[in-house]
């Protein structure tokens, strides 16, 4: 079996023990990921989820297989007020995986729909 994963901080353990049972794994951009689905050159791809939204169409999406973002170790909220009064999430350039968990965390466990403000890495 091949796998293809999208290159991201905790993409080192995974690829360990998918060799450690025999799967053959790349580590590419998602997008390099989903042209390797679609020219067949490997069996499978852990995505984004808003990469594997964005070609739903194009790629059969297997439901059950997650990182757990519980005690995910490369994003955090940092708050100034309670979850019920923030209006503004504040992220860095690239992290549109991780501002889209937030805000899905936000919406649907706080009823809080934020504004989105990048700041720059400096």
């Amino acid at each position: 079996m091949q796998l293809a994963f999208w290159n991201f901080p905790p993409v080192e353990c995974i690829e360990t023990a998918a060799q450690s049972i025999g799967v053959q794994v790349e580590k590419q951009s998602a997008s390099s990921c989903v042209d390797l689905l679609n020219r067949e050159q490997v069996d499978f791809a852990l995505l984004p989820v808003t990469t594997a939204l964005a070609a739903a169409d194009e790629l059969d999406i297997l439901p059950g297989g997650a990182i757990s973002s519980w005690e995910y170790p490369f994003a955090w909220i940092q708050r100034h007020e309670s979850f019920q009064q923030i209006q503004t999430l504040k992220s860095i350039p690239g992290r549109i995986l991780e501002e889209f968990m937030i805000r899905v965390i936000l919406k649907e466990h706080y009823g809080q729909k934020i504004r989105s403000r990048v700041r720059s890495r400096c």
